[in-house]
């Protein structure tokens, strides 16, 4: 079945009140590559005014079986603007991010994910260009989650946020999360689940100054964690100076798995601060899944939005416009 895990990227023109969105460019991946597996956008980088797109087609087996690459394309028209690529086993492109500017090239840069060599690759958004690369020991999980942050220890270079959902640092697959400097890759804050078999920070992502300090704050699952059952999954809001939780979601039921999915929305309750879409998406005795979109502030469900389907995972994949 591997052959037909293609893959298309496609984009379109958004146009308020269209009926039918046009076509602006087609990317189409080979086989079993399964190009789209995570996509970012990311600023202008060929100056053209337009900002462009990452995509990860981490199963690519193009320089050895499941090296992956990323392809980096023109928000313009889907041309190719680069493509790295990893080394057999790697998965390079199983998750990624764009980052501020970390090289003070006034470029946006990017974060790729290889969790097959357990490895985080910075690179320049202007060249290509390998900046840095942050390893981990085997096992960890370092690879698969990703994100970028402004800057927080105030050196002008964006940070990066590295989730690392089956650490064992005090019990088994508790789970951790890695704030690190962009400019100079010190941990600058490190977190962990509660207790064995959390897998705290299945997702994590920068979301707004929630404790007043100026600084951009985070938001980090826990899928795995059981607040109202086996695997209900939590969410947390953390403050990035201090570590310290501002507010918190627990998942709805057992086997939720409420944090599988978080996407960063415009302000939904009108208090100043861009919310939360958080995936749950297997809530419900059918696992048919649900989203609830959550206050930064608080931790409330300000909506809940049910799948319809059954054994649907309403819920897995998340992304804010």
């Amino acid at each position: 079945m591997r052959q037909f895990l293609t893959g298309i990227v496609v984009l379109m023109l958004g146009v308020s009140g269209a009926a039918q969105l046009p076509l602006r460019g087609l990317f189409s991946g080979g086989p079993g590559e399964t190009l789209g597996a995570a996509i970012a956008g990311i600023g202008d980088l060929d100056g053209d005014g337009h900002p462009e797109i990452l995509v990860g087609a981490p199963r690519w087996s193009g320089t050895g079986a499941d090296a992956g690459r990323v392809l980096v394309l023109s928000g313009a028209d889907l041309s190719l603007i680069r493509t790295q690529s990893g080394q057999a086993g790697d998965k390079l492109g199983f998750a990624l991010s764009a980052l501020d500017d970390i090289d003070f090239d006034l470029v946006p840069d990017y974060a790729l994910g290889l969790p097959g060599a357990d490895r985080v690759q910075i690179h320049s958004g202007q060249t290509g260009a390998l900046i840095r690369v942050e390893a981990g020991p085997a096992g960890e999980g370092r690879g698969r989650v990703v994100a970028g942050l402004p800057d927080i220890d105030g050196d002008g270079a964006g940070e990066i946020l590295i989730g690392l959902p089956q650490a064992t640092v005090m019990a088994p697959g508790d789970g951790r999360a890695l704030l690190i400097s962009g400019a100079t890759g010190a941990v600058l804050l490190d977190l962990h689940g509660d207790s064995a078999g959390d897998a705290f920070a299945t997702t994590l992502i920068g979301v707004d100054d929630l404790d007043g300090d100026g600084l951009a704050d985070l938001a980090i699952g826990a899928s795995e964690d059981d607040p109202t059952g086996y695997a209900s999954g939590r969410l947390v809001f953390v403050s990035s100076a201090t570590g310290l939780t501002l507010a918190a979601r627990d998942g709805p039921a057992p086997l939720a798995r409420l944090g599988s999915a978080l996407a960063l929305l415009d302000d939904i309750d009108g208090d100043g601060l861009r919310d939360l879409a958080v995936g749950a998406p297997l809530h419900g005795p059918s696992s048919a899944g649900r989203i609830e979109l959550v206050s930064s502030a608080t931790g409330a469900a300000l909506q809940v939005l049910p799948g319809t389907v059954a054994f649907g995972l309403f819920g897995s994949s998340l992304a804010g416009l």
